[in-house]
């Protein structure tokens, strides 16, 4: 998430479940992914006819791409969501 999040700086993520399950388009979440993994990443959330997908975009474009998955049916948003940016060395709205 450079420049906005380096590495070795502190993140401090609010887990209420409410920010969990209202996603704000752009904001910095952190995000379980498929595989298991977990990366912090900006949001947005494509609720489709036919299923819902997260889309996750970094802020360092020249390393990494934007990419996005589809959430399993009956697995609810607050699984995959883990928290919400609110400070990394500056506050977050």
């Amino acid at each position: 998430m450079a420049p906005t999040i380096n590495d070795g700086e502190i993140i401090l993520f609010d887990t209420h479940e409410g920010e969990r399950i209202r996603i704000i388009t752009g904001d910095i979440y952190l995000v379980q992914l498929p595989d298991g993994t977990v990366s912090v990443k900006r949001l947005t959330l494509s609720r489709e006819p036919e299923g819902t997908r997260l889309i996750c975009n970094s802020d360092n474009v020249a390393a990494y791409r934007a990419f996005e998955f589809s959430l399993d049916l009956g697995r609810p948003i607050h699984s995959y969501v883990l928290g919400r940016v609110r400070w990394a060395g500056k506050e977050f709205d």
